[in-house]
């Protein structure tokens, strides 16, 4: 790393692919995000090392925080117990074992010390009679007021003042008690409210994991207050939490994919990293996507309670696997990734229901990496004969009953009839995707509204009804259970749980959650399962007919 003076600071990391410059300024959060053990940690560590104490103050993930004597007992500032991590500028250890302890005492003692200061400069200017002028003289510059003020727009329940005891806590109605008696969670946000206080103006403040003991709900709101509250420091933040990259950061994201040491004494590495972009703003929730991802994502629909996330994950074992609800949403995810990552280092593709889609319209997706179900929804899969054959034999084992052809030749009947039964149901839901893929090819974008746009959209529905209602009487007719399966979804029907019951099963979710128990304990009819959905889904990683970095 290469590091100059003065703010902005100009941060020069080395990397596999070259040389990274990334710019920490005044006001500004440089996120950086990744999978466990790709050398955030390190990253801080390293970069703390070259600004110097003069510039930067650091704060290590930190475990929960004890107290083993009064909160200001500890006799070292801040620095000194930042220099006591590193032993002769050789080795980092960030989860010294008072660490956490030592340093909210000593930021408190600090913090202590400037409230103390501040009261002094405010008496001596009140006896001398001068005029108090903008918010830079007023009473809420008291750093004890600035922490209350963080504690009450984060909606902490507590707030802090100053008495013969030191810093004390105020809790309602409540009398005063010691910051001793804190939750874990309390004593965290106090930690990183007060070092956000305590810096000088123009320095950086590295912070690794402040979600640690925060509760989730609070952890960005938080943060985003500390940020907004000093617009004079520079803030670089190693999280893993969604929220914080949402709320505090949208176009300053470093993702750190692998490291390695190329020196030890002091140890110093070489990083693997992308910078995030900032492109298109219906591209922000990918962020959060794509912080724990080391090289492969598949978008899939559904969400994370869906049949797809399980199912997926065991066939595309060596992906990440993501639901982003309805299929444009995979398709936008998919064909965004692109413009968001820099240098491809991130296979991204989608994989959606059929949907009624045709055989062009199927090819024109897999172009820009989307792929399609040979079936028509996920559920269709579930009922293939591997699948149905996994749950009879665990069924049979457990509660015996009629045989495998008995149950079978009940499918096939009970297939036809609950179709039947159910045709104004999937009429209505294949016309419904077909008007929202429709719909949205068709939407003029807000630039294109802003340059004029105002042409009326017309949608045909009646005609949309009419030919899918057509196609699906006919597939109905064929009373052919196989080629129900292949071609009717299937998926927000009463045919789930009817033919589910007629393989013996209580209903739809008591049937899957069989066959996947046995697919997760590696039975051999839950390996011949999965074995055999792997053969009928598309190899999405595996294909060349892609048009890598097409908007």
């Amino acid at each position: 790393m290469e590091i100059m003076t003065q703010l902005p600071i100009v941060v020069g990391i080395d990397t596999t692919d070259g040389r990274v410059g990334v710019t920490l300024e005044a006001g500004k959060v440089l996120i950086v995000s990744g999978p466990n053990g790709t050398g955030k940690s390190a990253f801080l560590a390293e970069l703390y090392r070259n600004l110097g104490q003069d510039n930067a103050t650091y704060l290590p993930g930190h475990r929960q925080i004890h107290f083993n004597g009064s909160w200001d007992a500890t006799g070292l500032g801040t620095d000194q117990l930042i220099a006591q991590l590193f032993t002769n500028v050789d080795h980092f250890n960030r989860y010294k074992n008072t660490w956490a302890e030592d340093q909210f005492k000593s930021e408190l003692r600090t913090l202590q010390n400037k409230e103390a200061e501040y009261e002094r400069k405010y008496r001596s200017r009140l006896q001398a009679r001068q005029r108090f002028e903008g918010d830079q003289d007023s009473v809420k510059d008291s750093p004890i007021d600035k922490v209350n003020e963080i504690f009450s727009q984060s909606r902490l329940p507590v707030l802090f003042d100053i008495t013969e005891k030191g810093i004390s806590v105020v809790r309602g109605t409540l009398p005063l008690y010691s910051v001793e008696a804190l939750s874990d969670g309390e004593r965290a946000a106090l930690y990183i409210a007060s070092a956000f206080i305590n810096r000088q103006r123009d320095s950086v403040l590295l912070i690794d994991e402040p979600e640690k003991h925060l509760d989730q709900s609070i952890s960005s709101l938080l943060l985003d207050t500390c940020v907004r509250l000093r617009e004079d420091i520079a803030v670089v933040v190693s999280t893993h939490d969604p929220r914080i990259i949402e709320r505090i950061s949208h176009k300053n994201i470093m993702h750190i994919r692998n490291s390695e040491i190329v020196s030890e004494r002091p140890e110093r590495r070489r990083y693997s990293v992308s910078m995030i972009k900032d492109d298109d703003e219906a591209l922000e929730g990918l962020k959060k996507d794509l912080m724990g991802v080391r090289s492969s994502v598949l978008f899939v629909e559904g969400t994370s309670s869906s049949l797809d996330i399980p199912l997926y994950s065991q066939v595309y074992s060596h992906a990440k696997i993501i639901s982003k609800g309805g299929s444009q949403a995979v398709c936008e995810a998919a064909r965004g990734i692109s413009r968001l990552v820099d240098g491809h280092w991130l296979e991204a593709r989608g994989l959606i229901d059929r949907d009624g889609r045709d055989d062009s319209e199927v090819a024109s997706l897999e172009k820009d990496g989307i792929f399609v179900l040979p079936y028509p929804t996920v559920e269709n899969l579930f009922f293939i004969e591997s699948a149905m054959n996994c749950f009879i034999s665990a069924d049979m084992e457990y509660r015996s009953g009629p045989s495998r052809e008995e149950r079978m030749d009940k499918f096939r009947r009970d297939m036809v009839t609950s179709t039947k039964a159910a045709r104004d149901d999937i009429v209505a839901n294949r016309v419904s995707w077909r008007i929202a893929r429709e719909l949205s090819e068709i939407k003029p974008s807000s630039r294109k509204i802003k340059d004029g746009f105002r042409s009326s959209l017309f949608v045909p529905t009646t005609h949309f009804y009419d030919e899918v209602a057509s196609q699906v009487d006919i597939i109905i007719a064929t009373e052919s259970a196989s080629e129900i399966l292949r071609k009717l979804p299937i998926k927000k029907t009463t045919v789930p749980a009817s033919v589910a019951k007629a393989l013996g099963a209580d209903g739809f979710k008591e049937y899957v959650d069989v066959i996947m128990r046995r697919v997760e304990l590696a039975e051999p009819e839950g390996i011949d399962f999965i074995n055999a959905v792997r053969l009928i889904l598309p190899d999405v990683f595996g294909s060349k007919n892609i048009r890598l970095g097409s908007a």
